[in-house]
């Protein structure tokens, strides 16, 4: 479920946005699960290290299936697809 949360998330923000680098789609997603008050370190045992890899996979999931890009010029950069 956290999953399917954070991978509207994402495309939402990158949508609203356009681009958006790592850091500032990492801080986002964080601060969504804590407005919706989700413990997410709790879910992952409190290994932050876990819960990131997590994340790196929605984010490579939403590459693959075509929502979102990395830039071509800057690779920590990623963009909405429309």
């Amino acid at each position: 479920m956290m999953k399917m949360n954070l991978q509207a998330f994402i495309t939402h923000k990158l949508k609203v946005e356009k681009s958006l680098q790592h850091i500032n789609l990492v801080n986002s997603s964080l601060d969504h699960l804590k407005e919706g008050k989700i413990d997410y370190l709790k879910l992952f045992d409190g290994a932050s290290n876990k819960f990131m890899t997590f994340l790196k996979n929605i984010i490579d999931d939403l590459i693959t299936d075509g929502y979102i890009q990395r830039d071509r010029e800057d690779s920590d950069v990623y963009l909405y697809i429309p």
